[in-house]
């Protein structure tokens, strides 16, 4: 395989591998640039207006803008002057609009996962990865200093609660350097032009584990948090301190969704109230 197929061929095959750079202060110039073009078409547009409106006006519009200007002449009849400032602003704002939507879109990309970033960066210095086969600027794009600028795009990570980020970028690396890399093989890629399979230095777990381990803590703590504060009310007789007991308890409640749970804020607010209210009227029936 050539670099770019083998790099391309482990992105498809392991998502997290698909970093790429946006290119974000370039955007932003092609878009004053656009904007600069068409701020002075549109006053050379209203001159020439202008001038038609009173034909004694002998001021003329001379381009100023040295980006894409196509020659102009100020002798050209007013009518087809006219028609030839439309035109082109016309397409610089069809240009301008287009690289506007594109902005917004590009910008709201996720930001690159730190650890893929890493394990990307690692295998094109790996003798059986990428064996460094990028050099200079192409090998800059992926460089540590521009991980502002990157985005991975297939595996988006603001919706993961804090207890399954863990056990994807902690546990999962410490558990494979302990016994992991003793029992899982390498994977296999394939070509992007002819298919015939390589295999390359990474090592791939299953989503599915994770996520049973996280299904299973949370259901265990949706049942058990409950229980349990209700029966710590029962046995405290104070009042002060059930009120006290309630605070913690809540407290700890909030915690354990926002670590074990993806729920919005609004959301979190919502379940502690209910679960504040229900203590509230537990420790209020007198038990």
């Amino acid at each position: 395989m050539d670099d770019y197929s083998r790099l391309s061929s482990v992105q498809a095959g392991q998502p997290e591998f698909a970093i790429f750079r946006r290119f974000m202060p370039l955007q932003a110039l092609q878009l004053n640039v656009l904007q600069a073009e068409i701020a002075h078409l549109r006053q050379g547009l209203g001159l020439q207006l202008e001038a038609e409106r009173n034909p004694g006006n002998t001021e003329k519009w001379i381009p100023s803008f040295s980006f894409d200007q196509a020659p102009i002449s100020g002798d050209a009849p007013p009518n087809s002057m006219r028609k030839a400032l439309w035109d082109r602003l016309d397409a610089k704002l069809e240009r301008y609009s287009n690289a506007l939507l594109r902005y917004r879109a590009v910008s709201q990309l996720p930001s690159v996962d730190p650890l893929h970033h890493k394990h990307l960066r690692f295998w094109n210095l790996d003798l059986e990865g990428g064996h460094s086969c990028f050099h200079g600027v192409e090998a800059a794009v992926w460089d540590a200093e521009n991980a502002e600028d990157l985005t991975s795009i297939a595996l988006p990570t603001e919706n993961r609660d804090p207890l399954t980020y863990f056990l994807h970028t902690r546990f999962l690396p410490w558990y494979h350097s302990l016994l992991g890399h003793k029992y899982k093989r390498r994977i296999y890629i394939a070509d992007a032009y002819t298919g015939a399979r390589q295999q390359m230095p990474i090592y791939s777990y299953s989503d599915k584990v994770v996520l049973l381990a996280v299904t299973t803590c949370s259901t265990v703590l949706s049942s058990m948090v409950p229980a349990l504060c209700s029966l710590a009310l029962y046995f405290i007789r104070r009042e002060g301190a059930r009120i006290g007991a309630i605070v913690g308890f809540t407290f700890l409640f909030s915690i354990v969704i926002v670590l074990v749970t993806p729920a919005k804020r609004i959301e979190t607010f919502v379940a502690t109230a209910a679960f504040a209210a229900v203590l509230i009227v537990f420790v209020g029936n007198g038990t």
